[in-house]
Formats: C-alpha cells, sequence, structure tokens
C-alpha cells in the first residue's frame, strides 16, 4: 500500500509507474481535500449539495487559472 497526495499529479505519475513494475497486488491511497484550490469551497462540507451561481464560478474559475 501507497499513501500519496492526490493533487499532486507528478506523485501520482510516479507511483502508478513504480506500481506497475511489480506483479503483487497493490493499493494506492490518494488523499485529498474536496474542494481543492478553491478558497471557498476547500474542505467545507456544504459543497457536497450546494449550487454554484455564476458569480461563484467565475470567482472559482479565477483562482483555477491563477494557480
Amino acid at each position: 500500500v501507497t499513501e500519496i497526495d492526490g493533487h499532486n499529479e507528478k506523485q501520482i505519475k510516479e507511483t502508478l509507474l513504480e506500481q506497475s513494475l511489480t506483479k503483487k497486488p497493490r493499493a494506492i491511497i490518494c488523499n485529498t481535500k474536496k474542494g481543492y484550490g478553491i478558497s471557498f469551497m476547500e474542505s467545507s462540507p456544504e459543497w457536497h449539495y450546494n449550487r454554484l451561481t455564476n458569480e461563484k464560478y467565475n470567482a472559482a474559475i479565477a483562482e483555477l487559472k491563477g494557480r
């Protein structure tokens, strides 16, 4: 079992490559945060059921493009 940061693309790719080289059973646990990268959504349980307004959508896209 390998545990990694599920938001780190490089780490995901490296782990998948490494794991594919073995014939043993394997599992990868990717730790993530809901709403990652969007300040008003990150780790906020209310976004399991909330809808984005156009204003919130535009704010989220702006934050993601700024990363």
